[in-house]
């Protein structure tokens, strides 16, 4: 019944704090001061490193010098070493997020050729300089946005800054040679704005791009989500409103009846990093794609009842621990046999998120009765109207990598609807379909959940702390988390 703990999994790949849900939005992802300066901290970390696989661009050009005209190259210029600066974020309420970034000192190394031209006399050379870039000051000034597909792309509204010491040893004597090549530095290698735009569209947006939308959270049920809205940027968070969808893979049908919602967050642990929503909406999603996939047909046989009910379902028998003790024509009609059960839901379960769990309700769920004969044919019995509901409720570890359920408050009314033998004993047959269910459905669930299931764990992120909580209308849970020391963008 892993069905049930399907919500659980947006979890740990959706982020929010408190504020209000868009409307029709699934998820609200945010994140908060402190877990978007842990992510800063991540990617000004990885984009020091990046500066080492960049190769400048080749600079060729001529001039005039003493008399004569010189022609020149600057070649293979790249980042050498690089020493990681200090920064800070801020963030522009309804804007954007400012990142200043200072203390940092890159070493660069090239080759330098020339061509020098004095009337007849053609003097050429060439050799190899190095830089030291210091003291540099750099503002960069971003903005989220949504792109046409709903993926999330990060815009620069503005940049400015420079290093302010650039000293260079050219290994040559030649005066003007050391004027021609850092003259030449200052123009094209202190140019920080354009190393990060190169590292900004071909690394951070291009990592974005492939972060995947659509996800099998099992062989019949996908979840797919796009963003809703253009982030917020809002007083001590980054949101992010998001449309997500389960959907049942055989049929391929979405849910199609989202209601209108706008629903005020509550309590939660806002105290953490970061701070998960789930929406009525999505679980209303869920338990149709359920529907769907066929999760909520159940055939209940000998083989499912706990070894002290061995028996019970037996057609032929001798205590009143049998089936066919209360009905005793079916041991004279389909002697030697079992009786088997068989749940199935015609409409769709309604869901709904309470403090203490997840109230599933099912009407009109029919559980038929038939006879298996020992040749492997079956015949119908009688079939019963069932209403019912039942509670789900939901924890998880510190490091959200197993979550454990239990089903409780479990409610059953049920009616005859027909019957292909002369008589039942309605009432008793009734009591004892709820009796089967609890015993040889509920308990299952419940046995798996003290188990667990586990969870796929993301890429390169530690979460840490994590806590869940219930609220009327959205379920939330937060954790802290910590990126891995090698990140893959």
């Amino acid at each position: 019944m892993q069905c049930f703990m399907l919500q659980m999994v947006l979890l740990k790949i959706a982020f929010c704090v408190d504020g209000m849900i868009s409307e029709d939005a699934g998820l609200k992802i945010s994140l908060s001061s402190e877990g978007l300066f842990h992510l800063a901290d991540a990617a000004v970390k990885f984009g020091a490193k990046e500066l080492v696989k960049i190769t400048l661009p080749e600079i060729s050009g001529s001039t005039k010098a003493a008399g004569g005209t010189v022609t020149y190259d600057l070649t293979n210029m790249r980042v050498v070493n690089e020493i990681q600066p200090s920064f800070n974020v801020h963030l522009v309420l309804k804007e954007g997020v400012k990142i200043q970034i200072s203390d940092m000192l890159v070493r660069l190394s090239g080759n330098w050729r020339y061509r020098y031209k004095i009337g007849f006399i053609d003097i050429t050379d060439h050799g190899s300089f190095d830089a030291k870039l210091s003291g540099l000051v750099l503002s960069i000034y971003l903005s989220p946005v949504k792109t046409q597909d709903g993926k999330l792309q990060i815009n620069t509204m503005n940049c400015a800054g420079k290093f302010n010491d650039v000293d260079l040893d050219i290994h040559s004597k030649v005066s003007w040679l050391y004027d021609l090549i850092k003259d030449n530095i200052e123009k094209s290698a202190n140019q920080p704005c354009a190393i990060f735009e190169q590292i900004r569209t071909s690394v951070l947006n291009k990592y974005l791009l492939k972060l995947p939308m659509h996800f099998s959270v099992t062989s019949s049920l996908t979840f797919d989500y796009q963003l809703h809205d253009a982030p917020a940027i809002n007083d001590g968070s980054v949101d992010f409103y998001l449309n997500g969808q389960f959907s049942a893979v055989e049929t391929n049908k979405l849910f199609n009846r989202l209601p209108q919602m706008d629903q005020k967050r509550s309590g939660g642990a806002s105290d953490r990093m970061a701070d998960a929503t789930v929406s009525q909406n999505l679980i209303n999603s869920l338990v149709y794609s359920l529907k769907q996939s066929s999760y909520l047909r159940r055939v209940v046989t000998k083989n499912d009842l706990p070894k002290y009910m061995d028996g019970f379902l037996n057609t032929t028998c001798l205590t009143f621990k049998c089936f066919a003790f209360f009905i005793p024509q079916l041991g004279k009609l389909y002697p030697n046999s079992f009786v088997e059960i068989t749940i199935n839901s015609e409409q769709i379960p309604d869901g709904k998120i309470l403090k203490d769990g997840i109230l599933i309700s099912v009407k009109n769920l029919t559980i038929d009765f038939q006879a298996r004969f020992p040749n492997n044919s079956l015949v119908d019995l009688f079939t019963f109207a069932v209403n019912t509901s039942l509670v789900v409720s939901i924890n998880i570890t510190k490091d959200a990598s197993t979550v454990f359920w239990h089903v409780g408050n479990f409610t059953f009314n049920s009616q005859l609807e027909r019957s292909y033998i002369s008589w039942i004993p309605s009432y008793l047959m009734s009591k004892i379909s709820g009796f089967v269910l609890r015993f040889a459905v509920i308990t299952e669930i419940n046995l798996r959940g003290k188990t667990g299931l586990k969870i796929k764990s993301i890429p390169n992120i530690e979460l840490l702390d994590t806590e869940v909580h219930f609220n009327d209308g959205f379920v939330s849970a937060g954790c802290n988390f910590r990126l891995k020391t090698k990140f893959d963008w």
